[in-house]
């Protein structure tokens, strides 16, 4: 395949090599050095071979978010040959580290990662810096976290890197939201100043949280029949954990719920979860979101256990307290008719809430495809900028 119109050419050695991963990476002859990744339709498949070369030339801690900022040879040359740029971790992406407003760090949700559309930054202002957490450890760079509050004292940590000084813009998406959760919690115990706290559709996994919102809610209908539904779903959990044992232990010969997160450790357990990743590989069907592309694309054994240990922190998470701070709540049709339930956990956790309804299912509330979500973010964070 070949390029017209012209390809600008390489001006030192740095764009040279660049320009030769680039070519490799997208099998094309010709390209320039003002060729868009966006323009090229780059894939995040794409983005992180050219990352992962990049760095193994350079010795670089180049990132694949990056892209979304940094889009062409040029541009990658540029910042990797910059030696004052923040020493900040590999998990926290500058999506776009320019502009002078108060900058927005998001949390991802339960993949672990977050890989935007060119369309979705452009629902921000060009002088808005937005950062995004990666799940740590996914690199081996360091060990990876098992629980809510470790993950919100890392990310806290981070952010505290790039702003020492509040306001602190947060969101999060999905289950990402009980990680922004204890950010800010955490952020006003230290007496910093919170800006607007944004969540995307949050979800409550099988856990610690889930049990205890069905017993609260089971309390608050009270009745024989209230109690009935909730042993009923209980019973139809328990045969279900025990039909997965049996299927795990006729493969294994371990009497295993692979399903459990508690077990995800487990050498047969892991081994079993690599097939079923491998399987699913070979079909056709599209990943529901995109950051669920990104994880497969990471799925190296660092990554594996990385997003291991993020499932189990869901898992485990529980809490009762609330938070005072305003929260903005982007949630689908069907998030916001469950918000109807006093004991929710959201309404318990975060009763000083507004309640955006935008698409009808989750897949819509957490898009990063078009600009749609990161538009309503942008414009709350002009309502607390001015």
């Amino acid at each position: 395949m070949q390029l017209a119109d012209g390809p600008v050419a390489p001006s030192g050695e740095v764009e040279e090599k660049i320009l030769s991963i680039w070519e490799n990476v997208f099998s094309i002859d010709g390209l320039g050095v003002e060729d868009d990744f966006f323009d090229l339709n780059g894939t995040s498949l794409q983005a992180q071979e050219i990352a992962d070369a990049v760095n193994v030339e350079f010795g670089a801690g180049f990132k694949s978010g990056q892209l979304v900022e940094h889009s062409t040879i040029s541009r990658i040359a540029a910042l990797i040959s910059t030696v004052d740029k923040p020493d900040i971790p590999a998990h926290l992406v500058a999506l776009r580290a320019n502009g002078d407003r108060t900058p927005l760090f998001f949390v991802h949700g339960a993949a672990g990662f977050l890989f935007p559309s060119i369309e979705f930054m452009n629902g921000f202002d060009p002088d808005q810096p937005v950062y995004a957490f990666q799940v740590p450890g996914y690199d081996g760079a360091m060990e990876p976290l098992s629980s809510v509050e470790e993950l919100a004292d890392e990310y806290l940590r981070c952010m505290l890197m790039v702003r020492p000084e509040g306001p602190y813009h947060i969101a999060g998406f999905c289950n990402g939201s009980w990680i922004v959760l204890e950010m800010a919690r955490r952020l006003n115990a230290l007496g910093k100043e919170v800006g607007r706290v944004v969540i995307l559709d949050p979800g409550v996994l099988p856990g610690e949280m889930r049990k205890a919102f069905d017993l609260a809610d089971a309390r608050r209908n009270s009745g024989l029949l209230a109690m009935a539904r909730l042993q009923a779903a209980k019973l139809e959990l328990y045969y279900k954990s025990v039909l997965a044992k049996y299927r795990f232990y006729r493969i294994s010969g371990k009497w295993l719920d692979p399903r459990d997160p508690a077990n995800h450790d487990h050498p047969d357990v892991r081994a079993r979860h690599k097939d079923s990743i491998n399987r699913k590989k070979n079909k056709s069907k599209k990943p529901a979101f995109k950051s669920e592309e990104e994880l497969e694309v990471r799925r190296t054994p660092e990554a594996k256990d990385a997003s291991s240990k993020l499932m189990l922190a869901f898992y485990r998470y529980v809490s009762q307290d609330p938070i005072p701070n305003r929260v903005d709540i982007i949630a689908s049709e069907f998030l916001n008719e469950r918000l109807a339930n006093p004991v929710h956990p959201i309404n318990v956790l975060m009763p000083n809430s507004n309640v955006i309804v935008f698409g009808k299912h989750h897949d819509d509330a957490v898009s990063t495809e078009t600009a749609a979500n990161s538009e309503i973010i942008q414009r709350l964070l002009h309502e607390t900028d001015s």
